[in-house]
């Protein structure tokens, strides 16, 4: 997420991005979350038109996208956006978060275990992941995932 001061100005550096897409492109659908974003439309045409205006917005801006980032994709197909990996019918973690997740959590196990974190510092950062997990498909990984970890003084499970 970085620093809430660089997501402040990137929406605020970023507004005339959106008012040239919104007002002048006019795709079928548009969201930004900070320096994110993502066009939806029909014509594969249309879209890679659409890019080659919004580089010249962004260069009026002097900003410029990311060559390996910039892609049109078929929605059937999914693509990631913000860590998820979106399908027309369900939605997933990308799989790079879910392992990391995993690995903190053998390591706030291991702390418990140790006695050098408490419950009050571990609870919070499991529901906090839980509550990010839960916007997407994920009923089963999150079983899978706590069904592995037990939380123990004295022995990591």
């Amino acid at each position: 997420m970085g620093n809430q001061t660089s997501q402040f100005f990137a929406n605020v550096y970023l507004d005339p991005l959106d008012q040239f897409v919104n007002r002048q492109i006019r795709p079928d659908a548009y969201a930004r979350y900070v320096d994110d974003f993502v066009l939806f439309g029909d014509s594969k045409k249309c879209l890679a038109e659409s890019r080659r205006r919004i580089e010249e917005e962004l260069c009026r801006l002097r900003l410029e996208m990311h060559p390996g980032k910039s892609r049109v994709y078929r929605t059937a197909d999914g693509f990631t956006f913000l860590g998820w990996r979106i399908f027309p019918e369900h939605t997933r973690l990308v799989h790079g978060n879910v392992v990391r997740f995993r690995r903190r959590m053998r390591g706030l196990a291991a702390e418990y275990a140790r006695g050098a974190a408490g419950w009050d510092r571990i609870h919070p950062r499991v529901r906090a992941w839980i509550a990010h997990a839960a916007h997407g498909d994920t009923w089963r990984l999150r079983q899978q995932i706590f069904g592995q970890f037990a939380f123990r003084k004295g022995r990591a499970v």
